[in-house]
């Protein structure tokens, strides 16, 4: 997934706390020692997790409680630029420390004694009430408003991985004995680091799409667990290539995979300014991005990036239709979205080619529309003087869906970024109309409209209505923009 943010708080929300209690560690154990406790904590939660934030927490609390010490921080050693990047800081966090750090590295080259524990494996432990250590400082401690520190090196698969580190305050001093307790807590920190390895080759084969990186649809559905519930505004935009068959058919299929790679890389880039967005390719040719904190114009902005990022790195001339849908409260849930954008964006392909036609069903012969419809659709337009093509399609789509034969209908307009917005929905009912056919109307004029009635039953009668539907929707697509 390309969202590693998302996808981390998502995993440490999932996180189970593990604490066996005294009777159980002594009916198995013979002993209720809290270090030896921890350690079986720890033990439980790495062979549990499912993720490594998952046993990193559980490892950091635990080792805290065992040591007794004022804060605890787990951190990783990036050798190419040689700093140590905190992962996790738990306890009693000094000034700038946050449990889930984005950011915080510490350069090596001005602490030789933290150096040392990387290069050689080399543990540490200093006071502010003892010398410095050779070739190093206090300043950390003193940073923090700490007395004194304990460090060991976390090895893994042969390698220096990184640093378990304990802070101690009120007279707290580390000995051997610390020193040995962190060790047996640094072998279990590999064991979880080899497992999130694994683990992580799993999710790329289970949650990423082999050929873009991006989220597959398994992938989306657990960005969208993390969204159902909350309160915030989301926008949905889904899109597909136009004729992508073409592409493969003429320039073959590398051609064709190399056009999906620069639709991935421009969407990627185009929700950067809406953090904790994802980027899916639910397969094929269509792709899916979730926008977190935003509306239907934020939406349409993306989408403008995205055609003309396409259009200026494919090498091959490449369309694509969208859809489009938004939440302003967030009670409507991410996969209710998505349906909605995925229903914009069929509407969006049909009023493009602007065709009426009926999908779904074979046609028998039907009989002559009746003539009341037309003054029906006048009486309403004269009753609720609409001053928007919505208002008078609307009009249109209840005169329509007051017979008995229609069970729902739904209104989508066009947008100037190609993308289809619905705007208007019917009540569905129980039964999902989607999986019978639908009466398509094409309405043009100066802005574009697609209107889409479900039939109840069979279509032979609705589509009967098919040419005075055409004129009545091309008649009130025009409400509004001075053309009635």
């Amino acid at each position: 997934m390309t969202d590693r943010p998302a996808r981390d708080r998502w995993r440490r929300g999932r996180t189970r706390m593990v604490d066996l209690a005294d009777d159980v560690v002594a009916q198995h154990y013979g002993s209720t020692v809290p270090q030896l406790r921890a350690l079986l904590n720890i033990s439980h939660a790495v062979m549990r997790a499912d993720f490594f934030d998952e046993a990193l927490e559980v490892i950091a609390e635990q080792s805290l409680r065992a040591l007794g010490a004022a804060s605890l921080s787990i951190s990783r050693w990036e050798r190419d630029e040689d700093i140590l990047r905190t992962l996790i800081n738990v306890g009693d966090l000094g000034p700038g420390e946050e449990r889930w750090p984005e950011d915080e590295t510490y350069a090596l080259a001005e602490e030789a004694h933290v150096k040392r524990l990387l290069q050689h494996g080399a543990h540490y432990i200093n006071a502010i009430d003892a010398p410095p250590p050779l070739g190093g400082s206090l300043t950390v401690l003193h940073r923090l408003g700490k007395e004194s520190e304990v460090a060991v090196a976390i090895m893994h698969d042969g390698a220096m991985w990184g640093e378990l580190w304990a802070s101690g305050t009120d007279g707290r001093r580390f000995g051997p004995d610390d020193v040995q307790l962190m060790q047996a807590i640094a072998a279990h920190v590999a064991v979880a680091i080899g497992r999130a390895e694994l683990f992580s080759t799993v999710w790329r084969y289970s949650y990423e799409d082999p050929l873009t990186q991006l989220a597959n649809r398994r992938g989306l559905d657990v960005h969208l667990e993390t969204l159902d519930g909350d309160d915030g505004r989301r926008a949905v935009v889904v899109c597909d290539l136009d004729d992508f068959k073409n592409v493969n058919d003429r320039y073959g299929h590398a051609a064709g995979d190399a056009l999906l790679r620069v639709v991935a890389d421009a969407l990627t880039a185009a929700v950067r300014d809406h953090p904790g967005s994802v980027v899916a390719r639910l397969g094929g040719d269509e792709f899916c991005a979730v926008l977190a904190d935003a509306n239907r114009q934020d939406a349409q902005q993306v989408i403008r990036r995205v055609c003309a990022a396409v259009d200026a790195g494919a090498a091959h001339r490449a369309t694509m239709t969208w859809g489009v849908a938004a939440s302003r409260t967030g009670t409507q849930t991410g996969v209710e979205l998505i349906a909605v954008a995925d229903a914009a964006l069929i509407e969006a392909k049909q009023a493009r080619d602007r065709r009426s036609h009926i999908e779904g069903a074979e046609l028998g012969s039907v009989a002559a529309a009746p003539q009341d419809l037309v003054s029906q659709v006048v009486a309403c337009l004269d009753r609720m003087r609409p001053s928007s093509p919505v208002q008078a399609l609307t009009c249109l789509a209840e005169q329509v869906a007051a017979r008995p034969d229609v069970a729902a209908w739904s209104i989508a307009e066009i947008t100037d970024a190609g993308a289809g917005e619905r705007v208007e929905r019917a009540a569905w009912g129980d039964t999902a109309p989607d999986r019978r056919p639908v009466l398509t109307v094409g309405a043009g004029g100066p802005r574009r409209f697609v209107l889409r009635l479900h039939p109840a039953g069979e279509p032979d009668e609705l589509a009967a209505l098919l040419p005075h539907l055409r004129v009545l929707a091309h008649y009130c697509s025009g409400f509004g923009v001075g053309t009635a």
